[in-house]
């Protein structure tokens, strides 16, 4: 096995590695961490089952957006284009979380209800987070180290 090393200092290969709250492991598959998010995401079902016949559905909503979009949206550019299989998951998660702010049965379509509350899926938040890294790149917002990212 070849060793790499940088100024005398052996790196050392490792399978997951956490950097900045990313899972990131050797294949890039990202599943490590999506299965990080789908964890904390499952948690947070849980608290929001519990308390929503005490909430409004404002107040459900701002619990969505504190203990479940935070985990979505969080360096989504970076691993929001897994393959399907990874993220979709998340998506189910997503999508029952949606069911229990609107006090839907866990078999109702999802589609008007994510139109109703406003709230995009996971999907669409990917791209979402995207246009505007584009957004900032395009008008010089970004730092001096993503200008030689894009021709």
């Amino acid at each position: 096995m070849n060793q790499v090393s940088i100024f005398g200092t052996v790196i050392s290969k490792v399978q997951k590695i956490k950097f900045l709250g990313v899972y990131i492991n050797y294949k890039l598959s990202w599943s490590d961490h999506i299965t990080y998010v789908k964890n904390k995401i499952s948690k947070s079902l849980g608290i929001i089952r519990r308390v929503r016949h005490c909430f409004s559905t404002c107040t459900l909503l701002t619990l969505y957006y504190s203990y479940i979009y935070s985990y979505l949206s969080y360096c989504i550019e970076i691993w929001g284009n897994a393959e399907k299989v990874h993220l979709m998951p998340l998506y189910l998660l997503q999508k029952r979380c949606i069911r229990l702010i609107t006090f839907s049965s866990w078999k109702e379509y999802t589609k008007p209800l994510f139109d109703k509350l406003q709230i995009l899926i996971l999907e669409n938040i990917y791209k979402y987070h995207v246009m505007l890294f584009m957004f900032d790149y395009v008008n010089g917002s970004l730092p001096g180290i993503f200008s030689l990212f894009f021709l």
